[in-house]
């Protein structure tokens, strides 16, 4: 999980930002910037950062998990300072958190998934409100037959929307979910899309001036192979179209945005030639593809979250995988070609599922660093280019 600001507040409702011209293409070769800082929170918890935004205050949100033992995680949400310095944290019990958003209150809104200790193949979507200071106004689990995964939320007008993926129970394959709340997050209604013949997993979603909701992820077929996937849903919850996005092999795209000419992008992981790598595919309004660009190792591996930058170009977080794993970053130019990359590395089993544009040109990382045995709840700070 992993974005800008969804559908948006009112006062910013179909708004899309304009982008500069100061593409740092020119002048000689291009390096990454250089890492102002790197905090590590509660190395003892084990945790993760599944999803950073900054704030307004030039400070960051985010959400995640924390272990509780071997067979649990606990729902963990934090802010912190311009500095990484945590001003305030919440955790709550087994569950976690995948996306973070403002709120017109000057608040948060948090999705992920709750599930019965010892039981997280039996997860429920999960609805967070926090106040400014962290304070838990309210929280809702929507009980839906079989595992169900909250992945992208949004703050609406007069409510909020969650999507994810909903899989087992009495349905054949996994569906895409799209569950739409009032302000007290009391649902309204629920759509469910794919299953049976038709396998769709939901990682992200996006809404647009018609007031609808796309959503991105995978459909999978029974031959094992999976391509990217994309559909719009309307206001209501009817779905209005799908188009997958052919990977060559097996593939899934983890992050959706929204791009200045008011069309959209969505990257992730797909398998290159026998090693994991990364698709990123831009799209016009309709969702017909217009390009397309890969990334493999050793440059950068598998895509986790995409933002626009402020000219027009693309970030891309993840992490390189072999027989280990470090946190990588990719910069792309408007067509997606590549501008330059970093391995960050930290530690062996490190990994950004994260990446936020700050606002003075930079770029924040949120995920994991530590080891695959010792984890830890990361987040750098990158200068501006």
């Amino acid at each position: 999980m992993k974005r800008v600001l969804i559908v948006a507040l009112p006062a910013l409702a179909g708004l899309l930002l304009s982008c500069s011209d100061d593409s740092p293409t020119g002048g000689g070769p291009i390096t990454p910037p250089d890492t102002l800082w790197t905090k590590i929170y509660h190395p003892e918890m084990r945790g993760t950062i599944q999803c950073v935004r900054q704030t307004e205050d030039g400070g960051f949100v985010f959400t995640g998990s924390q272990e509780v033992n071997a067979n649990d995680v606990a729902f963990w949400a934090g802010k912190t300072d311009s500095q990484g310095t945590l001003q305030w944290e919440l955790t709550l019990d087994v569950g976690w958190g995948a996306d973070v958003q403002p709120t017109a209150d000057g608040g948060y809104i948090v999705g992920g998934a709750h599930y019965p200790a010892g039981a997280p193949e039996q997860a429920d979507p999960l609805l967070v409100k926090l106040s400014a200071a962290g304070i838990m106004e309210w929280q809702k689990v929507f009980t839906v037959e079989g595992m169900d995964e909250g992945w992208a939320v949004a703050p609406l007008d007069n409510g909020y929307a969650l999507a994810g993926t909903n899989g087992g129970g009495s349905i054949s394959g996994d569906r895409a979910f799209l569950l739409r709340t009032d302000s007290q997050g009391d649902s309204l209604w629920s759509g469910f899309y794919g299953g049976n013949a038709a396998e769709w997993r939901c990682h992200d979603m996006v809404g647009n001036d018609d007031g609808n909701f796309v959503l991105a992820g995978s459909t999978v077929y029974a031959s094992g192979g999976a391509d990217f996937l994309m559909l719009e849903v309307g206001a209501s919850g009817a779905l209005l179209w799908s188009r997958p996005y052919a990977t060559g092999n097996i593939g899934e795209a983890t992050a959706l945005i929204r791009t200045s000419d008011g069309g959209y992008a969505l990257a992730g992981w797909t398998s290159i030639a026998l090693e994991q790598g990364s698709l990123l595919v831009k799209t016009d309004a309709d969702g017909h593809e217009t390009w397309r660009r890969t990334y493999a190792p050793p440059e950068f591996g598998s895509a986790w979250d995409l933002q626009e930058t402020l000219d027009c170009g693309f970030i891309l977080s993840g992490y390189i995988s072999d027989f280990y794993s470090v946190t990588c970053i990719l910069r792309t130019d408007a067509s997606g070609n590549e501008i330059w990359s970093s391995g960050l590395g930290y530690s062996l089993g490190a990994a950004s599922y994260s990446v936020a544009v700050t606002q003075d040109g930079g770029y924040a990382l949120g995920g994991i660093g530590g080891s695959f045995a010792e984890p830890m709840a990361l987040l750098v700070r990158l200068a501006a280019e």
